[in-house]
């Protein structure tokens, strides 16, 4: 924790006797902190439940100090990877990551074929009150998600996988942006994807004041499907803005002669 000049506070460290990732880190409305991430450990140092299988879920909530007030393990019996997660307007919190997983622990829904996006709604104190998994026959991987204007959620993925299950569209290229917009019980409601001839990944994304989104990622294709603008080096930023039923209206396009990642 720093100052707005940047000088230190403090530094705290969470984990077990295995592997610990952290990706996303969040204010409270206690002014506490959640930290969400993954944990390989068993029952060691600060990590306090079983392991479910591989990986799994984990969150550690802090006070404003960064003092470890509890923590909370989700998962099934393979890989489950947290990584995004948000304050919700009720007070609980959403997480989202990566479940290659089929039905068991916390995990209600069968694997529909590689790592699916795993959604786990909780309320204040980490309790779960529902989860749901969407993707399709191969990998589908969540990096970002959002509570959206009026309710619900925004869920920012990329996918491999050709249509079927939550897959509504046909791959563009290789690997695409899929956007995926759910209810406030979890209930999907549409998705959408985007890509051109070769690989585009989806990293970021932000509701715009319209009510549309601006997506953010990184593409390596040419102009191609919804690609057009013309490649700058090796990968560049790839930003793509829809209209609120997720309608690409215009994309723009970042980067130098080598990788630019966004």
């Amino acid at each position: 924790k720093t100052d707005s000049a940047g000088n230190k506070i403090w530094d705290r460290r969470f984990g077990g006797n295995k592997k610990e990732e952290m990706f996303d880190v969040i204010q409270t409305a206690d002014h506490g902190y959640l930290i969400g991430g993954s944990s390989l450990s068993t029952i060691s140092g600060d990590q306090t439940q079983v392991s479910r299988g591989e990986r799994d879920f984990w969150i550690v909530k802090t006070d404003q100090f960064g003092n470890k007030q509890w923590d909370k393990r989700y998962g099934s019996a393979q890989d489950d990877v947290l990584r995004s997660m948000i304050l919700t307007n009720d007070g609980g919190f959403i997480l989202g990551g990566e479940s290659l997983s089929g039905a068991g622990g916390e995990k209600t829904e069968p694997s529909m074929g590689q790592y699916d996006v795993w959604v786990v709604k909780t309320d204040a104190n980490g309790n779960i009150e529902w989860d749901e998994s969407y993707g399709g026959t191969d990998n589908d991987r969540l990096n970002a998600i959002q509570e959206t204007v009026g309710g619900g959620f925004i869920i920012g993925s990329w996918t491999i996988s050709p249509v079927g299950f939550d897959v509504s569209q046909p791959g563009k290229g290789l690997t695409d942006m899929w956007l995926l917009r759910i209810a406030a019980d979890g209930t999907k409601l549409w998705d959408m994807r985007y890509g051109g001839s070769d690989n585009e990944y989806l990293y970021a994304l932000d509701q715009a004041g319209d009510g549309g989104f601006v997506l953010a990622g990184y593409t390596r294709s040419e102009v191609s499907g919804d690609v057009t603008v013309a490649g700058k080096g090796e990968y560049d930023f790839w930003i793509v803005k829809t209209d609120v039923a997720g309608n690409m209206e215009w994309d723009q396009r970042l980067g130098g002669a080598l990788d630019d990642k966004g």
